[in-house]
């Protein structure tokens, strides 16, 4: 097995929701195995089933022996009150039945890499090129689930004063000789106010980072699927357009050859009428058709004349020969 980072937690990820709290979050800790300076530097990356869910920063890294990075995960607002939506309606269950899921990838670094901890562009490829390769380089996956569960109470961290707000001094230091009027009491509630509206400020730019994200992740996944609908709806139209073009020529010329054939029968029809009452007389008046209406005449063929006898005769001829027998 491939030597990686120590992550802390290594089981599981926890979350708490709270009406109150704006931005839940948790951090990661990765510590570098060697506690010297010897050794080879090792690059993180923090991956995740729900990426427009969680904003993770930073996540993804270089690691030098002895060294330790915090990983900073927040879970975003709009999330968090879908969440406590579903929590009010059908409590813990709702949150456990959750399935989100980190990995925590390792691999270490060779000197020739020459990879910087702060060249976020850099750290890019060479992840991309790991995981195009993973056989030639030994990567370390730690995965950690996600434990969802709510407080009702607001969640107070164990470091903020359990004196309530209502009760604090509404003093407000504006110069220094203030500040030195104020007791300690006042000091320490005049610095949790400005804890508390750091910590707001804080998470209402966390908040707009993960939003500006989502959205730039978004177009940009729109933009390739319009790019690929619009390839997809070009490739069909020509093919559409060649068919028609093959159908239409073969419908031309079939109607062509129809349009012919009944042109060809109705000319012949009239024909015949015409000639049957012999109204065809005009053609013969026109040149190159009166050849074929105009009569060729034709000569008599000599017949030899041959001498007939008739019956007549030959009957006296008889007659007389039987009258000479009788003499």
């Amino acid at each position: 097995m491939p030597d990686g980072l120590d992550v802390s937690p290594d089981d599981v990820l926890e979350f708490t929701l709270t009406p109150k709290e704006a931005t839940p979050k948790t951090t990661l800790t990765l510590k570098h195995p060697s506690s010297g300076s010897h050794g080879e530097p090792i690059a993180f990356k923090v991956k995740t089933t729900q990426p427009r869910r969680y904003l993770v920063r930073p996540n993804q890294g270089l690691i030098h022996p002895g060294g330790t990075e915090q990983v900073q995960i927040l879970l975003v607002e709009k999330d968090k009150v879908q969440l406590w939506q579903a929590y009010e309606r059908l409590g813990q269950s709702a949150l456990d039945s959750s399935k989100d899921k980190f990995l925590v990838q390792s691999t270490k670094v060779a000197p020739s890499e020459g990879l910087k901890a702060g060249d976020y562009e850099a750290l890019s490829n060479f992840w991309t090129k790991v995981m195009a390769n993973t056989s030639s380089h030994g990567v370390f996956n730690t995965k950690l689930p996600v434990k969802l569960t709510a407080s009702e109470d607001g969640g107070a961290s164990k470091d903020t004063p359990t004196t309530s707000t209502k009760a604090m001094p509404k003093t407000v230091a504006t110069n220094s000789k203030d500040v030195n009027s104020m007791s300690s009491d006042q000091l320490k509630a005049e610095l949790t106010n400005l804890r508390s509206k750091y910590d707001e400020l804080v998470s209402f730019s966390v908040n707009l980072t993960a939003e500006r994200d989502i959205l730039n992740n978004t177009l940009e996944q729109t933009k390739r699927e319009l790019n690929k609908y619009l390839h997809k709806s070009a490739a069909d139209g020509n093919r559409s357009n060649l068919k028609d073009g093959d159908g239409g020529s073969v419908a031309k010329g079939g109607a062509g050859t129809t349009l012919l054939a009944i042109a060809a029968f109705l000319f012949w029809l009239s024909g015949t009428w015409m000639a049957h009452k012999g109204h065809t007389k005009f053609l013969t008046y026109i040149p190159g058709v009166k050849d074929f209406f105009t009569p060729t005449p034709v000569e008599p063929v000599p017949v030899a004349a041959t001498p007939v006898e008739s019956k007549a005769e030959v009957v006296e001829e008889e007659e007389g020969d039987d009258t000479v027998q009788e003499l």
